[in-house]
């Protein structure tokens, strides 16, 4: 058998790698039988109880950790980030840690592609970018060049865009990597106006499939609708979806 063809999956904010694959098992296995391997990563900022917004109740189809874990026993319930984003959605403390441990994951390691969520799929258009513009970042590149080539695909659902000078820089310019953007119309978390700021930026070949539910019904929607329909058309050519660029798809039964 060949060598998998790996893809980085990345966590949303207050997640973890071993919630994360748990709760896209579904996912994982379809892909399964083309021969990809979901690789999950931790985000390297363990949060605090005053990291997390008060009084919040995630819906029930959305595994969020919203309190703190008096021990460390089960790693599932430690609330985990890529960088610290409340109680200002414009913060990005962490966020040279996380750089730091996707330089290291990558130049040790080869994958096809990106898998982000929430947080993590602004970490996954940011990586799209990085890998296309190191210099942006020296302490990002290895022996002068970036650690890992571009990546063929992205695919980043419901993300976000922090306002900070390092991504105002970063994104001055679009990338090139073919990026599926999956927007929810509900989502209480991250309002679809700034997910489409996210996506204004991300890339020259982009697309968005958006539903009208919120973040925790993306599950339902890669792996009900688009994974057995397109086998893995969607995670392999994310800009096949459509003939043109920049083009918004609403999904049957999503509206």
């Amino acid at each position: 058998m060949s060598n998998p063809r790996k893809i980085l999956v990345l966590h949303g904010y207050t997640q973890n790698a071993t919630l994360f694959q748990r709760w896209i098992s579904p996912i994982e296995a379809a892909c399964a039988d083309d021969n990809m391997e979901f690789v999950f990563v931790d985000g390297p900022v363990l949060l605090r109880q005053e990291d997390i917004w008060p009084g919040y109740t995630p819906p029930p189809d959305l595994p969020l950790n919203v309190k703190v874990p008096e021990t460390q026993d089960d790693p599932a319930l430690i609330p985990k980030a890529w960088w610290r984003t409340y109680p200002d959605v414009n913060e990005t403390t962490g966020i040279e840690r996380t750089i730091t441990k996707l330089r290291d994951t990558l130049q040790n390691d080869h994958f096809e592609g990106v898998l982000g969520f929430s947080q993590g799929s602004t970490l996954a258009v940011m990586l799209c970018a990085l890998l296309e513009k190191p210099d942006i970042y020296p302490h990002f590149l290895v022996d002068g060049k970036a650690p890992h080539p571009p990546l063929k695909f992205c695919v980043a659902v419901t993300g976000y865009l922090p306002e900070c000078p390092f991504l105002t820089s970063l994104f001055s310019s679009p990338s090139k990597t073919p990026t599926l953007h999956i927007r929810g119309r509900a989502d209480d978390l991250s309002p679809e106006s700034v997910q489409q700021a996210l996506v204004d930026v991300s890339s020259v070949n982009r697309k968005y499939v958006s539903h009208g539910k919120g973040e925790g019904s993306f599950l339902t929607l890669l792996a009900a609708d688009l994974i057995p329909v397109q086998h893995t058309s969607c995670l392999q050519n994310p800009a096949g979806l459509s003939s043109s660029a920049n083009t918004s798809t609403t999904l049957p039964g999503h509206t």
